[in-house]
C-alpha cells in the first residue's frame, strides 16, 4: 500500500511502527469480520486513529496515504468529509502510544498475548503489571531450558576431595603454615611511614650466608650476633628489649641503625634450618627489640618534625 508512494527513501522508525500498527489493525478487523468500519462513535475514533497512522506510514505522500486508507475502511465518506479528515490530520500531533492504540481498537491483554501483537499494547493493563509478570515467567522458563540443556548432572559447588582424617589434618596444617609464612613476610617489611627504609629493605632480602648462620648457632643463650662487630665472650652489653646501653663507653646507637640491625638478625634467625628453643627465644627477643626501636624512631621523628630538626 505504501511502497508506491515513496519507494526510494529508507523508512524511519516512526514509519515502521505506524505500518506495523496498521497491519495489526487490519488483521484485527479481519478476525472480527469487518470489511469496513462501523458507522458509530467507535468507528469514528478508529477512523481518526487510522488517518494519523496512515500519515506517519508514508513520508513521501502522506495526504494520499490518508485518503486511500479512509476510502478503504470508510467508503461512505463524501469528498467534503474526506477533505476535512485530511486537513485535521495535518494539524494533529499524531502521538499515539501502544496502549492508546489498544484502547481505540479495544484490544485486551489476552487478545494481544494470543495473537502475539508487537506494535499494539493492551487496554486493560495500564501499569504494565500483568505484562511484567508474563515477561518474568517467560524469562524463568528460558533460564530453566538453558540450564537443562547445559546441565552436566553434577551437584552445584566444589567437588569433594574425599580425604581421610589424616589427610584433612595435614591439609589444614599446610594451609596454616602458608598463612604464617605470609604473615612473617609481611612483618619483615617495615612500615611505610618510616624514613631511611632503603637499607632495611636490602637487609630483609639479602642472603646472610653460612658464616652468619654458624655464628648464630655458636652464640650463647640469649645473645644476638651482629655482622658489624665480631662475637665477644663477655656478657651482652645491651638488652634485646631496649638496645639503649652504651657499648664500651661509646655513644648509644641511633634508633635507625638499631632498627636495621634488629631486622637483619631476625631475618637470619628465620633462615635457620635447625630452629630449636634457643633460636625461638632469640626470635622473640629480636621481635621485642624491633618493636622498641620502631616506637623510639617514631617518637623521635615526631619530636624532630615539630622542632624542624633532622632525627638521628
Amino acid at each position: 500500500m505504501f511502497s508506491d508512494l515513496h519507494p526510494t527513501s529508507p523508512a524511519t522508525k516512526p514509519e515502521l511502527i505506524a505500518r506495523g500498527r496498521l497491519k495489526e489493525a487490519r488483521e484485527t478487523f479481519a478476525e472480527r469480520g469487518w470489511k469496513r468500519l462501523p458507522q458509530t462513535e467507535r468507528g469514528q475514533a478508529i477512523l481518526i486513529w487510522g488517518a494519523d497512522h496512515a500519515w506517519l506510514a508514508s513520508s513521501g505522500n502522506p495526504k494520499r496515504s490518508v485518503e486511500r486508507w479512509c476510502k478503504r475502511w470508510a467508503p461512505w465518506l463524501t469528498d467534503a468529509e474526506l477533505r476535512a479528515i485530511v486537513s485535521d490530520t495535518v494539524i494533529s500531533n499524531k502521538r499515539w502510544s501502544a496502549d492508546q492504540s489498544a484502547i481505540v481498537l479495544e484490544i485486551s491483554l489476552a487478545e494481544r498475548t494470543n495473537r502475539n501483537l508487537r506494535h499494539i499494547g493492551a487496554s486493560d493493563d495500564p501499569n504494565y503489571d500483568a505484562r511484567r509478570d508474563i515477561r518474568k515467567a517467560k524469562a524463568a522458563e528460558r533460564s530453566r531450558k538453558y540450564r537443562a540443556r547445559h546441565s552436566t548432572g553434577a551437584k552445584p559447588g566444589r567437588p569433594p576431595l574425599n580425604l581421610s582424617p589424616d589427610e584433612v589434618r595435614k591439609r589444614k596444617n599446610d594451609q596454616a603454615a602458608k598463612r604464617m609464612r605470609q604473615y612473617r613476610a609481611l612483618r619483615q617489611t617495615p612500615s611505610r611511614h618510616l624514613k631511611e627504609i632503603d637499607r632495611v629493605t636490602q637487609l630483609s632480602v639479602t642472603h646472610a650466608g653460612d658464616a652468619v648462620v654458624a655464628s648464630l648457632l655458636a652464640a650463647p643463650s640469649g645473645r644476638l650476633i651482629s655482622l658489624d662487630a665480631p662475637a665477644s665472650p663477655q656478657p651482652p652489653h645491651r638488652k634485646a628489649s631496649s638496645f639503649n646501653a652504651v657499648t664500651n663507653g661509646a655513644e648509644p646507637m641511633p634508633a635507625g641503625a638499631r632498627l636495621r640491625e634488629a631486622h637483619f638478625e631476625r631475618n637470619a634467625l628465620l633462615r635457620l634450618e635447625r630452629f630449636d628453643t634457643a633460636a625461638l627465644r632469640w626470635l622473640i627477643s629480636a621481635d621485642s627489640a624491633l618493636e622498641a626501636a620502631r616506637r623510639e624512631l617514631e617518637q623521635r621523628q615526631h619530636h624532630h618534625h615539630t622542632r624542624g630538626e633532622k632525627p638521628r
